[in-house]
């Protein structure tokens, strides 16, 4: 669940629409971007956009592979609309 967790926030704070992530695309992050957050924002509890709002004010300091992994990621998304 928590992983489930992390790759919603992960989207979420890349306005991307992390109802339609995949199966695939949640492993994907989970994989390339867990140790980042795991770093930068440990003990941030998810909920209430914490989690999300850690991310998008930490990710400058997360590895090339994580940073890629969410752009292309959110690049593959439909663009939500306002």
């Amino acid at each position: 669940m928590r992983h489930l967790a992390i790759a919603i926030a992960l989207l979420c704070a890349f306005d991307a629409s992390a109802e339609q992530l995949t199966p695939d695309e949640r492993a994907t992050l989970r994989n390339a971007c867990g140790a980042d957050i795991r770093e930068h924002c440990a003990g941030i509890l998810p909920g209430g956009g914490r989690l999300a709002r850690c991310i998008r004010e930490t990710s400058v300091r997360f590895s090339p592979d994580c940073k890629t992994t969410m752009s292309t990621i959110a690049a593959s998304r439909p663009q939500q609309q306002q």
